[in-house]
């Protein structure tokens, strides 16, 4: 172990990074079933997207609030990415939770 960094007491960010790749691997489909992912390309540019995403947040909630304007109606996609921001990060927090029962 290099002088210069720390061991990390904590599994968070593990679990974060766990939870990134269970999403690349729910969206990429090596039969082509799921048309979310089919190429190596597009499979290639969600990783890097999700692991640049990690590495700017790290330490920090995977859900960030975004700007609501009043009576309007929010988008779908942005609501489904919120919830589903949301539930990373419940899952993350319930697996730091099953880590102190240890």
């Amino acid at each position: 172990m290099n002088k210069y960094t720390t061991d990390i007491s904590g599994s968070l960010l593990r679990n974060q990074l766990g939870k990134a790749v269970i999403k690349l691997q729910s969206q990429a489909s090596p039969t082509a079933s799921n048309t979310d992912l089919v190429t190596m390309e597009q499979v290639l540019n969600e990783a890097s997207r999700l692991m640049s995403r990690f590495y700017k947040s790290l330490g920090s909630p995977t859900f960030q609030p975004e700007q609501v304007y009043i009576d309007t109606v929010p988008e779908l996609d942005d609501y489904n990415t919120a919830f589903g921001d949301i539930e990373t990060d419940l899952d993350v927090v319930f697996s730091e939770f099953e880590n102190l029962e240890v």
